[in-house]
Order: C-alpha cells, then structure tokens, then sequence
C-alpha cells in the first residue's frame, strides 16, 4: 500500500513525554527528542520492543495526552490550537482494547454518529467494506468473535472517514490470516479515499503487507526511518538489526 504523498500534514519537533505517574526525577520519559514528518497520504508502521513508546506515540497524535516538550503540528498548525472534538474526529485512534457497546451490531455503527441520520443502505455498505457484508444490523454485538469485533471498530472509523487514521495494534490477538484480512480492509479504505494510516504493530508481515515507511523506535527514541521494503531487507541502525533478527518471522 504505497503511493505518492502530498503535503506535510503532521510535523513533530523535539517531543519529549514522560507519563504522569513515572514523573519524579529519576524516570526515564517515555517519548525523547521525536522528529518526523509524515505527509498526506502516507502509510506508516511504528514498531519496536514492547515499552519502547508505540501507544504514547498515538496518544499524543489525537491529543489523549500533550507533550512535556516540543511541538506537534496538524495542517500547520499547533495541535493544542485545534479543537479537540474536531481533532479526534480527524485524527481517529482505534485502539488496541475494542470496546462494544451492549445492544446490536447497528447500534455499535450508529453511536459513532448520534447527530446524523444513518440509512441501512449506509450501514450495509460500511458492513461490507469491512468484510461483514453476511451479519445482520439486528446481530447481538456480544456474539461476535474477536476478529469480527476488530472489523467492527474499523467500520466506526470508515463511517468517521477521519483525514489520519491512528490504529494501536490492529491485528494483535488474531491469527495471521485474520490479521491479513484486517490489513487488507484497512489497506482498502486508505487506497478509495486516500487517508493517513499511521500503524503501530509489532507483526513484522503485517508491516510489509501494508508497505509505506517504517518508523522504529527503542527506548522512547526514534532509531531508523525508512521505506518499508529497504527497512526489512537491509536495516542500518543496530537496534533494527537486532529486533528484526530476535523477532523472526512473525
């Protein structure tokens, strides 16, 4: 899933955070001196070692926290300027841990849009696009599996149609061709409607099947940047040598 970008939409410079309840003196901050620039259009793939910042990172893209120090801009300009209601809407965080609200699968659709007017036909169609065209809008949302809950939240953020859409570990509890499936779905939305997708994984296929950039982090800094494909086949910062040949294959 690679084409070319446009503008800067997201800029950070010199970002530092350290988590509120590891704030005294002697904690390591989870976020050091992050630089990057991500452009319309891009699809990137965080990775690094578990605690290294992935989520913090997503966190601080849709204003769930601010940074200590440093600045992120959206469209050029300061995100704590930006609405924050409007912001979530247009810098979209699916999380890791999906939450379903108790009723039916429509119901778990239209919460996502209480203040509009929601056809079936829209609901059918966003059902669909994720690969639950077959589930009727009366399905008891409780009996869904976990894969099928995955490709739920994804159509509450395609209904969403965000500018950037922030996924933590999409496909982290499924199988490999479930997880397929859900790179795929994702890799559809950003292709019809050229959003940002910007993916924290630790699935080293995932990553490549979604191709874009790489952006890997150790320790709360980032160590290497790169096209996806150059990333996997010659990494050049040790700390990506190592992970990569630690993690295998998965």
């Amino acid at each position: 899933m690679h084409k070319l970008s446009g503008k800067i939409i997201l800029e950070l410079k010199d970002v530092d955070y350290t988590h509120p309840s590891n704030s005294d003196a002697s904690s390591e901050p989870a976020l050091r001196k992050i630089n990057f620039k991500i452009r319309e259009g891009d699809s990137v793939s965080v990775i690094g070692p578990s605690g290294c910042g992935k989520s913090t990172l997503l966190r601080l893209l849709n204003r769930m926290a601010d940074p200590d120090n440093g600045r992120i801009f959206y469209k050029d300009k300061p995100l704590k300027e930006h609405d924050v209601l409007n912001l979530r809407r247009e810098i979209l965080l699916v999380p890791q841990e999906i939450y379903i609200v108790p009723g039916t699968l429509a119901d778990n659709l239209k919460i996502v849009k209480r203040d509009e007017e929601i056809t079936d036909d829209e609901l059918h169609h966003v059902l669909n696009s994720v690969g639950l065209g077959s589930k009727p809008l009366h399905l008891d949302s409780t009996s869904m599996s976990v894969g099928e809950k995955h490709r739920l939240a994804l159509a509450r953020a395609f209904l969403l149609n965000p500018k950037i859409l922030l996924l933590d570990e999409p496909a982290a509890s499924l199988d490999l061709p479930a997880a397929r499936g859900i790179i795929d779905t994702i890799s559809g939305f950003h292709e019809k409607f050229d959003n940002t997708v910007i993916m924290v994984t630790h699935r080293f296929r995932l990553a490549r099947r979604i191709g874009g950039s790489v952006v890997m982090l150790d320790k709360g800094r980032i160590v290497e940047t790169a096209e996806s494909l150059d990333f996997f086949r010659n990494p050049q910062s040790p700390q990506a040598q190592r992970f990569i040949k630690d993690a295998g294959e998965d």
